[in-house]
């Protein structure tokens, strides 16, 4: 296919906010009140400690103190204290909470509760704890919310580098072991993790009461009861799904949407290349958290000691084909802050054998699936293919990839003598 021109496109760049919720003091930020329509915080902050004595029946003797925090594209985060004053029986001592409230109504906070607490009771990840949820606009603050208790520890992104090297063992270990675990939580659908039937309160439930709903803008609205059996789906007929009803809606806006439809056609087409190459054998639904960055673990170092206390913004996690959450952790043995990691050179051997050490460490934890999946350079761009799929054609950037992925595989798929010929059925159990 033809490239489009990027600048006759006219898309949006997207805001950057990561920012700008900590860069002033409190009340002078306004990126909250102007980019996502949230009140400000110089009254936002008023109405915080009345919903926490309403939510954990604080008493009047226990100060409530209000803190801004840096958000997100997803959520807008407010940390709060509870401190209990001293008394002839007890210390003076305070607990710490994080205040969720979702930049956008449609957000599922439902969801996200029965995700982490089916994270941390089955699968042992670590993720904040729930402690009150309201998924209405019912209360105080006008708006659903989360109370997650605060988690110790410092952004991996800030303190990875002034870790030793023992300590760097530790985390790529840990963190080949959430990879493993990932791994293993299957599905026969694409989607996110829910509650069965249209429900307002979450109560701890079998699995057996779990669902698998179809992300937002890749099918029309439906569910699927969760099914972790351990049958292979077919990859390629997801995908081509995916690209064929986003096409259906390009369609619908001729002349608007035309140059979406040329790509989703030309994304169809990749589709049934890489099956035709047999990427897609064998390849299971495993649940991705699909912004698995330092940026988003938290790091506790001590001594020669060091552990990932917490993994955090679940929001965009969604069972996607196992390969899409196998983008290699380079930061691990080769950090580079500026590029972006699924396009190094991850399997060149890292030059020192203290970085050796430590790839091979977080190798051996993560299994042979991610070692079939990291590097192979067909798998980095079936990645970016499922990414396009699930997100679409927003920005320029966007565009620039789409663009990148189909020249490259243009270029590499004759390596894989791709024919007419199909692969048969995926039915065979997975290896657990």
């Amino acid at each position: 296919m033809e490239s489009l021109l990027v600048s006759e496109l006219n898309l949006e760049s997207p805001i950057d906010v990561s920012k700008s919720d900590t860069s002033r003091k409190d009340g002078e930020s306004d990126t909250s009140t102007l980019v996502y329509g949230q009140e400000a915080f110089e009254t936002f902050k008023d109405k915080v400690p009345i919903l926490v004595r309403q939510v954990l029946s604080t008493t009047d003797d226990q100060e409530i103190e209000v803190e801004r925090m840096r958000g997100g594209g997803y959520n807008r985060i407010t940390a709060f204290r509870v401190i209990h004053k001293a008394t002839d029986e007890n210390a003076a001592r305070e607990e710490k909470y994080i205040l969720r409230v979702p930049r956008w109504d449609e957000r599922p906070i439902l969801g996200d509760v029965l995700l982490l607490e089916f994270l941390k009771k089955c699968f042992k990840i670590p993720v904040p704890d729930t402690i009150a949820y309201d998924i209405t606009d019912k209360n105080v603050i006008e708006s659903p919310y989360m109370i997650q208790r605060f988690i110790e520890g410092r952004s991996l992104l800030e303190g990875y580098l002034e870790l030793g090297f023992k300590q760097r063992c530790q985390v790529a270990k840990q963190l080949g072991d959430v990879y493993a675990a990932l791994s293993k939580i299957r599905s026969q659908h694409i989607g996110k993790l829910g509650q069965v039937g249209n429900v307002e309160s979450y109560e701890p439930s079998p699995v057996d009461q779990y669902a698998i709903h179809a992300m937002e803008d890749t099918s029309t609205p439906q569910s699927w009861p969760y099914d972790d059996s351990l049958l292979f789906p077919r990859i390629s007929k997801i995908l081509s799904g995916i690209f064929e009803y986003r096409n259906s809606v390009a369609v619908a806006r001729t002349p608007i949407d035309d140059f979406r439809s040329e790509y989703n056609t030309a994304f169809m087409k990749v589709v049934e290349e890489m099956d035709q190459a047999g990427l897609f054998r064998d390849v299971a639904l495993s649940l991705c958290h699909l912004d698995f960055e330092p940026r988003n673990m938290l790091l506790i170092a001590e001594n020669d000691r060091a552990h990932i206390s917490a993994i955090l913004d679940w929001d965009s996690a969604t069972f996607a084909p196992t390969f899409v959450a196998c983008k290699p952790p380079s930061w691990l043995w080769a950090w580079n802050s500026d590029d972006d990691e699924d396009k190094l050179q991850a399997n060149d051997e890292p030059e020192s054998p203290d970085n050796q050490e430590i790839k091979r460490i977080f190798e051996e934890a993560a299994g042979p699936e991610f070692a079939r999946f990291a590097y192979n350079p067909a798998y980095r761009l079936a990645r970016s293919l499922v990414k396009l799929g699930f997100f679409d054609l927003r920005y320029n950037e966007d565009i620039k990839e789409a663009d990148a992925m189909l020249e490259e595989w243009a270029k590499l798929k004759a390596s894989y003598s791709v024919t007419e010929e199909t692969v048969p059925e995926q039915s065979a159990p997975v290896d657990s």
